[in-house]
């Protein structure tokens, strides 16, 4: 077994989050903990280079408004944290206003790139690429490197007069670097519906009360604008769509004479974990035939089968990461369309085994010590992302 660390690029990781809603600074080292912790760090600098992480997809996400309404904790406290911390209020989305998710979006990007800059300034060694050439470029230096994605397309904005809005929203964020969207999240938008996603622990913490339709479609909105990010080149991401969403993209993306990779960023398998977010084994069979890739998510409620005592999964996370891995790998007949897609600091519960981002070396050991060749770890942990972004996020 090698005990070389080996470049690793995560497909799915919210440092923005972090930035966006409490100001961390990207260069300190923040408090991490294997407990559920809202105000922790999981993807700050000195974990992505302890863990021997290159580079990372970020998700941009603008919390949505219906957080605190369907939180039925969030929105009894809403009225106490306008009071005690009224800027951290401001970074919820405003939907009053049709425009105005598109410019919390477009500020959350500016402000990360000024952590980014910040911490330059301190003398890390880091960047944002705004094209593969870039990333490539920024890769062989050496350089801890991020690339924008936007995670719900509430970002583009609400109940727009014309679709054209929403296309030129989505022209815009391409332009300013963004390689792929999430089309749905945790609530409708104009494109598309989500299934539920929320994790059992949070969902009993936050009193959460939502009823969703796992047979939703795409709207006529959401088809204009797959569509548009086909022709562009800007990858789309399949998480949290309902099924019958994915089929449509599917389907649209079949019909082109060249098919564009799509993804699912941040997910586990159906055939592991019967949850309506992970890809069953046909849609890993269609991943596969497009040349895209399935990241795999660090939170167990997506990764094995459970009961309501999470508790008793919480030290298996490299075990049954390092299965769905081999699963899809397996189901696919190849391990070219799989990734990790962690999801850190996504609000979301990691594995105890798992904590952070210092912690990855554990998977890549998990997989040597299991007999999976080195060309396929290498391919899972870093080549099938970087392939993918080169085919599919560009103008071809």
């Amino acid at each position: 077994m090698s005990n070389a660390k080996r470049t690793i690029f995560d497909l799915h990781a919210h440092p923005a989050l972090k930035t966006w809603l409490y100001e961390y600074k990207l260069e300190d080292d923040h408090r991490s903990s294997p407990l559920f912790d809202p105000f922790q760090m999981q993807t700050d600098l000195p974990k992505l280079e302890k863990g021997g992480v290159g580079g990372a997809v970020v998700a941009h996400y603008l919390p949505e408004c219906g957080i605190t309404r369907y939180a039925k904790l969030l929105k009894w406290l809403k009225p106490t944290a306008q009071m005690v911390a009224p800027e951290l209020v401001t970074r919820i989305e405003d939907d009053s206003i049709p425009n105005k998710p598109f410019y919390q979006t477009l500020e959350m990007l500016d402000r990360f790139e000024a952590k980014i800059a910040q911490a330059q300034r301190a003398g890390k060694k880091t960047a944002v690429a705004y094209s593969f050439s870039e990333l490539q470029k920024h890769l062989a230096e050496g350089t801890t490197c991020f690339v924008h994605s936007i995670e719900g397309a509430h970002s583009l904005g609400r109940r727009h007069e014309k679709t054209q809005t929403y296309l030129d929203h989505l022209e815009h964020f391409f332009r300013r670097g963004v390689c792929l969207m999430t089309l749905a999240h945790f609530f409708e938008n104009d494109l598309a519906s989500p299934v539920d996603s929320i994790p059992h622990l949070l969902r009993e913490l936050l009193n959460w009360k939502q009823d969703l339709d796992p047979n939703k479609r795409l709207t006529n909105i959401g088809v204009a604008v797959v569509e548009a990010m086909l022709d562009i080149g800007m990858i789309v991401d399949l998480s949290h769509c309902t099924e019958p969403e994915r089929a449509q993209v599917y389907e649209l993306n079949n019909r082109r004479a060249k098919k564009r990779p799509l993804v699912f960023t941040h997910v586990g398998a159906y055939s592991l974990c019967q949850k309506e977010m992970n890809p069953k084994p046909e849609e890993i069979i269609q991943i596969r035939d497009c040349g895209g890739v399935i990241g795999v998510i660090f939170v167990n409620d997506w990764l094995a089968k459970t009961t309501d005592l999470i508790e008793v999964f919480k030290d298996q996370g490299v075990k049954n990461i390092v299965n769905t891995i081999k699963h899809i790998g397996t189901a696919a007949q190849t391990f070219d369309c799989v990734a990790i897609g962690t999801d850190y600091d996504g609000m979301t519960d990691p594995p105890n085994d798992l904590p952070d981002a210092s912690s990855l070396q554990k998977i890549v050991a998990a997989l040597e010590k299991s007999g999976m060749k080195a060309e396929d770890i290498e391919k899972v942990f870093y080549q099938n992302v970087l392939r993918v972004l080169e085919q599919g996020w560009s103008n071809n």
